[in-house]
């Protein structure tokens, strides 16, 4: 019986053992690695190269609390190799950095203008398959330009680029609504989603690019170069096809769903002045559905938003002349979204709002026999819109700074 109970103990102290000596089997010490922050995919298309820049945090810099610090170093250094694979090129960065690159803590990917339109998705497998890579970074496409020349550009208010770019998208897609994030697995979900065209944030560089990588770019109250987040790139089978203005990307983020916040000015006389109203919460609906040889889509926007600025004279605590602004408040929205359907589905037929995906969920067998025509098929679906904005507060004041009633 003891010899019995002497086994048993001895197993459990093996089995203790198992998990106090267990550790990580591909463990490295974080001094072995240069840790990317941001990398850009580019296409070299004279040479049939990926061209590939990656942006390195410095360690004795990243801990810094302000960009305008007493050294003029700068927070990041940026490496730039090229390869017949996204994979060789970012190896070959180990000729220039003195440690093995580690991808594990990205935050955002750039791709250029020029291989969005001709190796996007080529750029994504490595990706896709490396195990080091969480896959919730954000990714963003370099508007009119290169990535690289976008990860040149040195930050204001944040020592971290990186951080900074991020914060930015979000702030746009929280606070605006014409730059809604997407994050790597997000479309990848789209590509492989054969009932829903990808779109991507744009981000665009405006001022002198020549000095957007100097110190001294930031050093001043106007800084000589920034990056804008301001609009939605289309895609179509995996490739750019065009972008959508301000506020038509406005318009895309209010059918799908992707409004946070955001501030909609519409006209509120006849003498061009206006009014504005801010969102405070807004839900987007659908259906698409088959009837008869047509196909048509309903779109259904509901929001509560409040009377943010009114530069007319009309007098608010007359309800009948508010449930006119009400009025005015629907119509601008409708005509937001509108012109974002306009431009989608008349001039880029890229079916970027999911009807193909909704009419597979609806009319199953209906879809299997239209499938292979969609292309020629989503231009000509009948759509509807029907909004009901309510302004449910007027501020902190019933009165206009135009004397109204």
């Amino acid at each position: 019986m003891k010899k019995k109970k002497f086994f048993k103990f001895r197993y459990l102290i093996v089995l203790l053992s198992i998990f106090l000596l267990s550790g990580c089997w591909n463990y490295r010490e974080l001094n072995d690695m240069s840790i990317a922050g941001s990398i850009g995919i580019d296409y070299d298309v004279e040479n049939n190269l990926f061209d590939v820049s990656v942006q390195v945090f410095k360690a004795k810099k990243s801990g810094s609390d302000t960009a305008g610090s007493s050294s003029d170093e700068s927070p990041v250094v940026l490496y730039e190799e090229k390869g017949k694979t996204v994979h060789e090129a970012l190896r070959n960065a180990v000729k220039e950095a003195p440690k093995k690159l580690y991808i594990g803590h990205l935050d955002l990917i750039v791709f250029g203008e020029d291989l969005a339109k001709t190796h996007f998705f080529e750029s994504l497998d490595f990706l896709f398959r490396d195990v080091e890579s969480r896959k919730d970074f954000n990714i963003i496409l370099a508007k009119g330009g290169t990535a690289k020349d976008v990860l040149k550009v040195l930050t204001p208010l944040e020592t971290n680029p990186s951080t900074s770019m991020m914060q930015t998208l979000i702030a746009n897609s929280t606070f605006k609504g014409t730059a809604p994030t997407v994050s790597f697995d997000e479309a990848l979900a789209y590509i492989y989603n054969e009932g829903i065209e990808l779109t991507l944030p744009t981000v665009e560089i405006v001022g002198d690019t020549k000095k957007s990588d100097e110190a001294d770019s930031i050093a001043k109250i106007d800084p000589k170069t920034a990056l804008v987040f301001n609009s939605v790139a289309v895609f179509k089978n995996n490739k750019l096809i065009g972008y959508l203005n301000e506020e038509e990307s406005l318009g895309f983020s209010i059918i799908t769903g992707q409004i946070g916040s955001s501030v909609i000015p519409f006209p509120c006389d006849d003498s061009g002045n206006y009014a504005s109203f801010e969102i405070i919460k807004m839900k987007s609906g659908g259906t698409v559905k088959k009837d008869g040889d047509q196909i048509k889509s309903e779109i259904a926007i509901s929001a509560k938003a409040s009377l943010s600025e009114i530069n007319c004279a009309i007098d608010l605590t007359d309800d009948k002349e508010y449930k006119r602004i009400e009025e005015m408040a629907n119509k601008a929205t409708e005509q937001i979204v509108q012109k974002a359907l306009n431009k989608v589905m008349k001039e880029y037929k890229s079916d970027i709002f999911g009807f193909c995906d909704q009419l597979f969920r609806t009319e199953y067998q209906y879809w299997k026999t239209i499938k292979p025509d969609w292309d020629s098929k989503f231009p000509e679906i009948e759509t509807s819109i029907k909004t009901k904005i309510t302004l449910f507060t007027k501020g902190s004041t019933t009165t206009s700074t135009t004397k109204g009633g």
